[in-house]
């Protein structure tokens, strides 16, 4: 279905009020499309067939709009397509589509959206999530000033917000700006990698990611590394990260303090399960950002491991903060589901699930470790000790 041809249309018909017609109005009922439909149209209407959910059913003869701005969704079983076509025809229509069930997934580009536009064209593109937790800002935005190469594209994604200051954050970096007003976070990742159309790789942020010395350079080189000399086809690649169900057993043993840590909180497991502290205990993340000195300093942390040229492989559902994939891992898996239902998490899931069905590793770099603020349940209790601590966040 050509998705272009509804943008711009003033009056939009559902033609067709059977199942077809029934499934085509929850799906664009939905705030993610915000399209102008004036209503569904039939044939011939039967003598009770007056409303349709929340739209009137018209008869096609009852149709008055404009043919230049009008376009006819159609919604009906093959067999009733080409009898309808040649009914729009009679009646001088001519903008007409044909709604595929299985393109259903490609209608997030039907989002209106606002981008703030200062693409490089790199290869590279930093797609940064943001817009909910400005107090970490100065720092998180600190660093990835600092530690950015100049052949990445930044872009700050804001899902169902517009922002002055990230767009004032964005115009003195030179990074662009994206925003939606309805909330979708796998819709607005769809919608900035389609936007930028050059990069070939992709580095997706969270805006509770503190970044360190050469993180962006140190994934795209294992990747390269693990491509030549490893048995694996990746996927994904992300960093050591302190407060993550994968990387902090990985810090733990190197820095010999997996027995203290298991003495404070019980055995550490891979993953986010629920009787792992590492998701869910403020006390447990505080541990792994240095509180007491038991974990170093983000960057010396950092240093610590930067001459690991090493690659391991998660064996466990990753989560996303920080990670490096390519489009072609985005084309292959058809963008990221978009439900219209907020979408957290959502991506993550979905890539896993690809990576584990297509036996695409999700490696992980032991050369470079970057900071994850917290999880959801953390978040209240660590942001006093964020405050209480900013020599452990700040970029120096």
């Amino acid at each position: 279905m050509n998705y272009g041809a509804l943008k711009g249309a003033e009056h939009i018909w559902i033609y067709g009020a059977g199942v077809y017609g029934h499934k085509l109005v929850d799906f664009l009922s939905s705030n993610i499309f915000q399209l102008p439909i004036r209503g569904v149209v039939v044939t011939h209407r039967g003598i009770v067939q007056k409303k349709f959910k929340d739209f009137d059913i018209h008869e096609l003869k009852d149709v008055k709009t404009p043919n230049e701005s009008t376009v006819f969704i159609i919604a009906a079983s093959f067999r009733y397509q080409e009898e309808i076509i040649t009914e729009l025809e009679k009646k001088g229509y001519s903008n007409y589509v044909i709604w595929d069930w299985m393109d259903e997934r490609h209608a997030w580009t039907l989002a209106e959206y606002k981008f703030e536009d200062r693409r490089k064209n790199c290869k590279k593109l930093c797609m940064v999530l943001s817009g909910y937790k400005d107090f970490l800002w100065d720092s998180v935005f600190g660093r990835l000033k600092k530690f950015v190469p100049e052949d990445i594209d930044i872009c700050i994604l804001s899902s169902g917000i517009y922002d002055e200051r990230l767009s004032d954050l964005a115009d003195v970096n030179g990074w662009s700006y994206l925003s939606t007003e309805f909330n979708d976070l796998t819709m607005i990742q769809n919608i900035a990698i389609s936007l930028f159309e050059e990069a070939r790789w992709i580095y997706k942020m969270d805006e509770d990611i503190f970044l360190t010395e050469g993180s962006f350079d140190k994934l795209y080189h294992m990747w390269c590394l693990a491509e030549e000399n490893e048995p694996y086809h990746l996927g994904i690649m992300a960093p050591l990260i302190p407060v993550n169900g994968y990387g902090y057993i990985r810090i733990l043993n190197y820095i010999n303090k997996l027995k203290l840590y298991e003495q404070r909180f019980g055995k550490a497991f891979y993953g986010g399960i629920s009787d792992s502290m590492i998701e869910k205990s403020v006390d447990a993340a505080r541990f792994m950002w240095g509180e007491e000195g038991n974990v170093p300093e983000l960057d010396n942390l950092n240093s610590m491991f930067s001459g690991h040229k090493s690659l391991s492989c998660c064996n466990v559902r990753f989560s996303i903060g920080f990670i490096l994939f390519g489009r072609w891992l985005w084309d292959e898996i058809g963008g990221f589901e978009v439900t219209g239902c907020k979408d957290l998490g959502v991506d993550e899931i979905q890539l896993c699930r690809y990576c584990m069905i297509h036996s695409l590793a999700i490696g992980v770099a032991e050369d470079t470790v970057v900071g994850h603020f917290s999880f959801g349940q953390q978040t209240t209790g660590m942001r006093d000790f964020y405050e209480k601590n900013p020599e452990l966040f700040e970029v120096k």
